[in-house]
C-alpha cells in the first residue's frame, strides 16, 4: 500500500475517537500500514467554532494550532518551514 518506511497521517478533530473500525470500514486496517492520529487540543478554535458553534474563528490562531500538531509529532517540517 505504501512505500517501505512511509507513514499514514490523519489530522482529525478527536484523535481520540478514530479507530482501527474507521479504517477496516474503507477497506484496509493498521495492520495494513502505519498510521499516526493526530487530534485538535479540546480548546482549539475549529472545534469551538464548527462543533459549538462560536460565532468568529480567528483564522490565525487556526493557523498557529494547526502548525504546531503537524510540528510536534513531524520535527522535520519544522526544519522545512525554517529553511531558507
Amino acid at each position: 500500500m505504501l512505500p517501505p518506511g512511509k507513514i499514514i497521517d490523519v489530522f482529525t478533530e478527536r484523535g481520540h475517537n478514530m479507530n482501527d473500525g474507521h479504517f477496516r470500514g474503507v477497506g484496509w486496517s493498521r495492520d495494513d500500514a502505519p498510521v499516526q492520529i493526530r487530534g485538535m487540543k479540546s480548546d482549539a478554535q475549529f472545534r469551538a467554532t464548527c462543533i459549538f458553534g462560536r460565532e468568529e474563528l480567528d483564522t490565525d490562531v487556526l493557523r498557529a494550532e494547526m502548525t504546531q500538531i503537524t510540528i510536534a509529532r513531524s520535527p522535520w517540517l519544522e526544519l522545512a518551514q525554517t529553511s531558507p
